[in-house]
């Protein structure tokens, strides 16, 4: 999208894991306390706001990961209209 408004074009092999590995980098780095303090929140079982923010930033990243490698799942719970790629839906069926 940022390509377009400059006009410009980059295209190789490959080039469409750049957005998911470099989402999951910065999803693990920058997560990491927040995952770090769900984990002992868990542990002592009293849920504070680490686990508050480690359960929306991974729903967001999985969010993002699964719209990335083409999976799109719309609010009903069913799959959109299918695409040249081909992933799970919610119900769990291909």
């Amino acid at each position: 999208m940022v390509m377009d408004w400059f006009g410009y074009d980059l295209d190789f092999a490959g080039i469409d894991w750049i957005g998911p590995l470099l989402g999951s980098f910065v999803f693990f780095w920058a997560g990491w306390p927040f995952l770090d303090g769900a984990r002992a929140e868990l542990r002592r079982r009293q849920p504070g706001m680490m686990l508050l923010i480690a359960m929306a930033i991974t729903v967001a990243y999985v969010a993002s990961l699964a719209t990335s490698l083409g999976c799109s799942i719309s609010s009903s719970g069913g799959s959109s209209p299918p695409s040249s790629r081909s992933c799970c839906s919610a119900t769990g069926s291909r």
